[in-house]
């Protein structure tokens, strides 16, 4: 067995281990339901359908929604939730299971508008809530709450910008029967099909996270994306530690082995790269050293060579002097 090999596996049962002790230290059970309270996902509007709102000079509310959809994602994986980051078409969200949902737009730039808006599935034009005080209200305000206090952008009220395609998002529509907005008021009157967003019991909200017209500036920046992508993890911490999510409908499609056995797998992979670098950089260490040891050896003896080669004559001369003034002495 190779020391990389050897490794990989000591990795593998030390990572097992320690998913043991976890379990045990939680009174001996890793629920679904404990797995599922920590799940969120976020769809990334437009993405893998079409580009959405698009500005004269090029710019696509796609690009916008992807950027803060898996910046978002990164933060909060960082403090311990599994994300599950969607596309747009409707399969992926399909009775999904989660502690919270978000769907992420930016509004059109063919206005000259500025602000946010959240709504749940037929909120209120206005507050984005239905007043009952619910889950998925309680999320919707933790949304309006921290992406606000993050951003510093304004809150967009006006009823008439909460649009059906937005209070009627089809990915949040909890029943079996819906339409897909196209944006196209004929079409969306005219084609109605069998479409159902995430599950009944999971918390869901829609976001127009600015206008491509005020706001520009803010929402196309890195920076700006920074913070837009901070209040949607914020939002995440805010809802979940004010509020205990109701078990999911159904188990997960995969089973929590399966689950464990993925996050052993991708810990097992990311300490082996580490080691991998580690390994590598003392071996280039000790070929630098040892490069360097035998140059001075080198060195070493090519002066004494060349000493050698010197040193000869001068004691043949010395040799012949000395007979010389022997012979000379002797004469006398």
């Amino acid at each position: 067995m190779s020391f990389l090999t050897r490794m990989r596996t000591e990795l593998g049962l030390l990572v097992l281990a320690g998913l043991v002790l976890l379990e045990l230290s939680m009174g001996g059970q890793l629920s679904l339901a404990q797995g599922w309270g920590r799940r969120v996902g976020i769809q990334a509007g437009h993405w893998q359908t079409e580009v959405g709102a698009t500005c004269p000079d090029g710019t696509r509310e796609v690009d916008v929604t992807v950027a803060v959809a898996n910046k978002a994602a990164h933060i909060l994986r960082g403090r311990g939730y599994k994300v599950d980051v969607f596309p747009a078409p409707a399969r992926y969200t399909h009775n999904y299971s989660a502690a919270a949902f978000v769907a992420l737009h930016a509004d059109q730039c063919d206005a000259l508008s500025y602000g946010y808006k959240v709504s749940r599935w037929h909120g209120t034009r206005g507050s984005g809530t239905n007043g009952s005080g619910d889950a998925t209200d309680q999320w919707v305000n933790a949304l309006w709450s921290a992406y606000g206090a993050a951003t510093g952008l304004a809150k967009d009220t006006e009823p008439g910008h909460f649009t059906p395609c937005m209070v009627e998002y089809y990915a949040l529509n909890p029943t079996e029967g819906g339409r897909i907005c196209t944006g196209h008021p004929k079409a969306d009157q005219e084609n109605w099909t069998q479409v159902h967003g995430v599950s009944a019991k999971t918390p869901g909200a829609i976001i127009e996270m600015g206008w491509l017209s005020g706001d520009y500036a803010f929402i196309t920046s890195d920076a700006g994306q920074d913070k837009m992508a901070l209040g949607i993890a914020n939002a995440v911490d805010e809802f979940l530690n004010k509020t205990v999510p109701p078990p999911p409908d159904q188990p997960p499609s995969d089973n929590l082995l399966e689950k464990l056995r993925r996050d052993i797998e991708q810990k097992i992979a990311e300490e082996s790269a580490k080691l991998e670098k580690r390994v590598e950089e003392k071996i280039n260490e000790e070929a630098d050293r040892l490069e360097k040891r035998i140059e001075e050896m080198i060195q070493q003896e090519v002066e004494r060579q060349l000493n050698q080669l010197c040193g000869a004559p001068a004691l043949l001369w010395i040799g012949i002097a000395i007979i010389v003034v022997g012979r000379s002495k002797a004469g006398k």
